[in-house]
């Protein structure tokens, strides 16, 4: 393979057997090379081959951070991959492995870091948070740092971020509203979310990809869809009866998102999240009575 850059001493850039461009790692693998010289294959330890527009940033997060915490993001993200339903963007070598190596010279350095900002992590992203529990032993274990709890809220953000593929400032504001809903909802219907997680997490979802899409514009899209029809509306309503109550309930979580957010949402939003309420209020009255 011939070097098309030299990152640093362990890490180059060439072009795979399809004439595609790859980051090439290992322990004193460009040592005394430069731009265009051949490079032995059987010194390359690890081969990154990612999305383009993601290649060109990875370059400058490998040239400054050491091997060692590369291949620590690099065995993690693998895990999440594995473990996670949802695709992963490549987006995550780059967040993840600045954040990790950003981390570890902080745990090296005795700060700490407050979340309380992040205190509603695992609770509206429960799976993921499972994940990024794996993964903090995981990092532990093979850099030696003691990753704290907070390490664990913000790889749960990470992995969020690289689903939704939205900016890390876009996560957190997403994360508060979905916050707030869900303790408005908890306590104005008086349910208890453990009592159905699959439904309360699947209202969560929801609520989740319908504020994102709010916060990153997405709204002001061209609508390809056609309005619910006035057919499947009475459908489910003798599904799901219609409520004052519950309709108050919407109302409440439509006012939080017009005060977080300067947006309106429309009628099948709004029926959208109908439903998800009248589930989980049936699904707490069964409870009652069980």
């Amino acid at each position: 393979m011939i070097i098309s850059k030299v990152l640093n001493n362990n890490c180059v850039v060439s072009r795979d057997e399809n004439d595609k461009e790859v980051i090439l790692m290992g322990s004193g693998l460009a040592f005394g090379l430069k731009k265009g010289d051949f490079l032995d294959r059987k010194r390359v330890q690890k081969v990154f081959r990612l999305e383009h527009s993601v290649l060109s940033k990875f370059q400058n997060v490998v040239k400054d951070i050491p091997a060692q915490y590369i291949l620590a993001a690099d065995k993690v993200i693998a895990y999440i991959k594995a473990k996670t339903e949802a695709e992963i963007s490549d987006s995550i070598y780059i967040t993840l492995t600045d954040h990790i190596w950003a981390s570890s010279e902080r745990i090296k350095k005795g700060i700490k870091f407050d979340n309380v900002l992040l205190i509603n992590v695992r609770g509206l992203y429960r799976k993921e948070y499972e994940v990024a529990l794996i993964v903090t032993k995981m990092l532990k274990d093979y850099l030696k740092l003691d990753f704290d709890e907070s390490e664990t809220d913000f790889i749960t953000l990470h992995i969020i971020n690289a689903q939704m593929e939205s900016e890390m400032t876009h996560i957190h504001k997403i994360t508060k509203i979905v916050s707030d809903i869900s303790e408005y909802v908890i306590e104005l219907l008086q349910i208890n979310p453990n009592a159905d997680r699959i439904s309360f997490d699947r209202f969560l979802v929801h609520c989740r990809f319908l504020i994102q899409k709010v916060v990153t514009g997405k709204e002001h899209e061209p609508k390809t869809e056609e309005p619910i029809s006035k057919f499947i509306k009475r459908f489910m309503f003798k599904e799901y009866p219609e409520s004052e109550s519950l309709r108050g309930c919407v109302d409440g979580i439509a006012r939080i998102i017009k005060n977080e957010c300067h947006y309106l949402i429309n009628e099948d939003e709004r029926l959208f999240l109908y439903i998800h309420v009248a589930r989980l209020e049936m699904r707490e009255k069964r409870s009652d009575y069980a």
